[in-house]
């Protein structure tokens, strides 16, 4: 098949959906499929380059208002003649898009026109949006119910829209959603992340204590509510000496550092910044435990890495997070936006260390049985294939 994605955000972008997507571009063509890519510039200037065994069309762009530009990520501008030329002149079999903005709107016009099959993947929650843009969402009146409504139109365009997890499917549908559907889980490399890492170049290089460290790895922006994640240090040291691990980069960098300094635990809390990506794996094996506090997520690649790497962990209980974090077995949920139910559910952990063991290896099962990303671009092969016939 030839197949083609298009997508606001790829690679080197890092966050989760640009890393789902170029895993299911490489595993396309892995599978003797013939992969073309559509996105952004990250020049500015349009160009096309080869990665792997798929061709990457990049679209004139600019940066992004808001938060969104403090982090790289970039828009289109005016696609359409790009994308009309490579549909007419390639003749893709399928179209999969990823983003419901000017790329994804432009392929989805001309895929139509073109009578090529559309699957659309839904990575979008309007409410992080809204926070992203900062100034700028709040003068979009009634907001989060806009931008639904703008959203649905659009998947219901396609003939076949996926999502990571069922919860975040049932959001679709709760919200209109009326094609077939399915969720797909982005899955995660299980050879990459396992549980056998040395963790020694990771400690030497951010200059870590021998303490139980409670770890965390993600974008560092307003809907992840790493505010409440800081909050909860000084209930949980004074439970239990341990020390906190923030990878990443994001538009709340500078005031999360600032409310450390306020709660008295900036001398306990390392902020690694943007983590060498051939250093991601074995930055997980830092961690005592993972620990997630955003309250909107469709499924979390980094809590899927922590699972693979063999961390337990603790979970806002949210969104489709309970889907990964299984309370009891591989670690607890905790009450969204409450920083002593976080730090209880992470203490309760870091004081029984064999119980945490235990429950690190559940956390390889679940992962192993249900997010192996091997599966993902066979699942979307099938999917292609039902939806062309």
């Amino acid at each position: 098949m030839k197949v083609l994605i298009a997508t606001e955000s790829y690679w080197p972008n890092l966050d989760g959906g640009s890393v789902v997507e170029r895993n299911l571009a490489h595993g396309l063509a892995d599978l003797g499929h013939e992969v073309r890519v559509v996105a952004p510039s990250p020049t500015g200037k349009a160009f096309v380059q080869t990665d792997g065994n798929t061709d990457i069309h990049r679209t004139q762009s600019f940066k992004l208002p808001g938060k969104f530009g403090k982090v790289g990520a970039r828009g289109s501008w005016f696609p359409s003649k790009l994308i009309k030329d490579l549909i007419d002149g390639w003749q893709p079999d399928i179209i999969h898009i990823h983003n419901p903005f000017t790329i994804g709107r432009a392929a989805m016009k001309h895929g139509r026109a073109a009578n090529v099959p559309v699957v659309a993947t839904n990575h979008n929650m309007p409410e992080n949006t809204l926070d992203n843009l900062g100034f700028l969402g709040k003068l979009i009146p009634n907001g989060n119910a806009r931008i639904w409504k703008w959203q649905m139109k659009f998947l219901n365009q396609a003939n076949f829209v996926t999502s990571p997890t069922q919860t975040a499917v049932d959001l679709l549908l709760a919200h209109g959603l009326s094609v077939p559907n399915k969720p797909v889980s982005n899955g995660v490399d299980l050879k990459r992340y396992n549980t056998t890492i040395s963790k020694a170049d990771v400690v030497r290089k951010y200059h870590l204590p021998n303490k139980p460290i409670v770890l965390y790895m993600g974008r560092l922006d307003a809907e992840k509510r790493m505010d409440v994640w800081l909050k909860s240090a000084p209930l949980i040291r004074q439970q239990i000496d341990a020390h906190f691990l923030i990878g990443g980069r994001g538009g709340e960098v500078a005031k999360l550092k600032r409310l450390a300094a306020e709660l008295g635990v900036a001398q306990h809390v390392t902020f690694a910044g943007s983590v060498p990506e051939e250093l991601l794996p074995a930055f997980y094996h830092a961690g005592t435990v993972f620990a997630i506090s955003s309250p909107a997520e469709l499924q979390s690649l980094v809590l899927l890495e922590a699972m693979a790497s063999g961390l337990p962990v603790a979970a806002a209980d949210a969104a489709a997070l309970p889907e990964l974090c299984k309370s009891g077995r591989n670690g607890y949920l905790f009450m969204p936006g409450n920083p002593d139910s976080m730090a209880k559910s992470v203490t309760r952990i870091l004081q029984n260390p064999a119980m945490g063991k235990k429950m690190g290896v559940e956390s390889r099962k679940i992962v192993e049985e249900h997010h192996d990303v091997r599966k993902m671009p066979k699942n979307y092969a099938n999917i292609y294939k039902q939806v062309i016939r």
